[in-house]
């Protein structure tokens, strides 16, 4: 790992639970061990305005089982309060302040923009664990600036909207 802080896509426990049965059993092991270590020290940084666990509770099962990506969910509920929180502020034009404010990023997709932002919010240099998702791969030029990103599954990555 690259950082000690990472802020997680929904996608990585969505894969974790092999829920959508499209990930190749390489990737979904490359996400469980990712979730693992996360829990085992690895900083999580989550937004105050809970819309990161929101996301999560939307794909996770809220008993923690059976997948590694529901008990990971669990975890982080449960222990939120001790985890790097950031505030995020609203904005109409960006989905949140602190996402960047770059013209090229304009076609970045606005439902995980909370990931970048929470990033370039926490006070530690923080990554984005993704695993699925290309629109990450498709700016990675323009989102190097800001953050990183730390491919879990660069072979598996859905197609790209060019």
């Amino acid at each position: 790992m690259t950082h000690d802080f990472y802020v997680i896509d929904e996608n990585v426990l969505i894969v974790a639970n092999n829920r959508e049965g499209t990930a190749r059993d390489a990737c979904m092991l490359a996400c469980i061990e990712f979730l693992l270590q996360c829990r085992a020290g690895l900083g999580l940084v989550l937004d105050e305005g809970y819309v990161i666990m929101n996301k999560y509770g939307n794909h996770c099962r809220h008993s923690g089982a059976p997948g590694v990506g529901d008990q990971f969910f669990v975890w982080a509920r449960d222990n939120a309060a001790t985890l790097h929180r950031v505030r995020l502020e609203s904005d109409d034009d960006r989905g949140f302040a602190e996402f960047p404010d770059d013209r090229d990023l304009r076609a970045f997709d606005w439902d995980d923009r909370v990931y970048v932002a929470a990033a370039c919010a926490s006070e530690h240099e923080c990554g984005i664990a993704n695993a699925a998702d290309s629109d990450y791969r498709d700016d990675a030029v323009v989102l190097a600036r800001y953050v990183s990103v730390h491919e879990l599954c660069p072979d598996d990555l859905r197609p790209s909207r060019a």
